[in-house]
């Protein structure tokens, strides 16, 4: 079934629209008695009541993309905003309200000032960090699953800054609600409302120490045992906030200004603050709630060695580390498999 449109100009033919099998089989022609308005309540049907795209409708039709705009225009259904098409598309998943619970805010707040990127994505806003680690893309999964639709997709960075870094990693993302819009804007300075109160303070250390952090368990043949609480990052003021909160509560924290770290140099200035009395990093981890599962697995095998003489500590310490890198390992050849699927080029 073939409808015309109307000219606009007086050469050539006029639009024609197909109805072919696909759309009759997706709605039923016979409801509009008024030939002359067809294809209107045919678009209009599919782009204002069912909400499709008009790359949709244009697979529909077996047409270009282009084609489905100049027929909207022709029969004046309005046009949604990119704004707006952008929100249908990724909204067609539930998205629940934040919780409005303030300890959870720190903790969020303390993620995004380490690694998660959040930006508007069309009038929602999404919420995505890239890693080679396992436990952080699981860290990700648990903490947003419950607000919106988790997806994962590989990246290849071409020229990686470090060298030595991994190329091939996950990137994990999550479109929320505009109830997340706190989120958008890093911190260069944590947030008063956090800092006078310590339940809060800790929260979003927690949250920056999963991402920022790491703890360290060593052990050698002289028996000589240490545990290592370090967070290194160019963002002096958040650590310079985190050093007078610890200092202030007793900690035996130090914090210094490095050229580079673990070997790597940086163009801004490297800062590092560091707790390494065994019973005070065991107290400080007590009062944080860590969600990266590395640095809980460390945690607790740091409280199973602090209360034994540390016998069998330097096989225990060293098949952490064997799992730690063998879990990374696996994770970014899986990142590289799945992107060279997506890209037959490369193969």
């Amino acid at each position: 079934m073939k409808l015309y449109l109307s000219k606009v100009y007086n050469r050539g033919p006029a639009p024609c629209i197909t109805i072919n099998n696909k759309i009759k089989n997706l709605i039923d022609i016979n409801k509009c008695k008024d030939s002359n308005k067809l294809a209107n309540y045919v678009l209009t049907e599919f782009y204002i009541d069912r909400r499709f795209s008009q790359q949709k409708i244009a697979d529909l039709f077996d047409v270009q993309h282009d084609t489905i705009r100049r027929w909207l225009d022709r029969l004046n259904i309005p046009v949604r905003s990119q704004g707006d098409s952008v929100s249908l598309a990724i909204t067609k998943y539930h998205k629940n309200l934040f919780s409005g619970n303030l300890v959870e805010k720190a903790y969020l707040l303390g993620l995004r000032c380490g690694d998660l990127s959040a930006q508007k994505h069309g009038r929602n806003i999404r919420i995505d960090v890239s890693s080679t680690h396992p436990d952080m893309l699981r860290l990700f999964e648990d903490v947003f699953s419950a607000y919106g639709k988790i997806g994962i997709y590989p990246k290849f960075d071409k020229k990686p800054l470090i060298t030595r870094f991994h190329s091939y990693q996950w990137k994990i993302y999550c479109d929320v609600d505009k109830s997340f819009e706190f989120i958008l804007k890093k911190c260069d300075r944590i947030p008063r409302w956090i800092k006078e109160d310590e339940k809060l303070f800790y929260s979003f250390l927690s949250g920056y120490f999963d991402a920022e952090g790491c703890l360290n368990i060593s052990y050698n043949k002289s028996n000589n045992s240490s545990l290592l609480w370090t967070i290194h990052s160019t963002d002096k003021h958040i650590l310079k906030d985190i050093y007078d909160f610890l200092l202030k509560r007793g900690f035996n924290v130090n914090m210094k200004l490095a050229k580079e770290a673990d070997g790597i140099e940086y163009n801004k200035d490297y800062w590092s603050i560091t707790v390494c009395m065994k019973i005070q990093v065991l107290k400080l981890l007590k009062n944080m709630k860590l969600k990266h599962m590395e640095k809980i697995i460390k945690h607790n095998l740091a409280l199973e060695l602090i209360n034994t003489s540390w016998k069998g500590a330097d096989s225990k310490i060293r098949e952490l580390r064997k799992s730690i890198k063998n879990g990374v390992r696996k994770c970014v050849e899986s990142a590289k498999k799945e992107y060279v699927k997506r890209h037959p080029s490369l193969q």
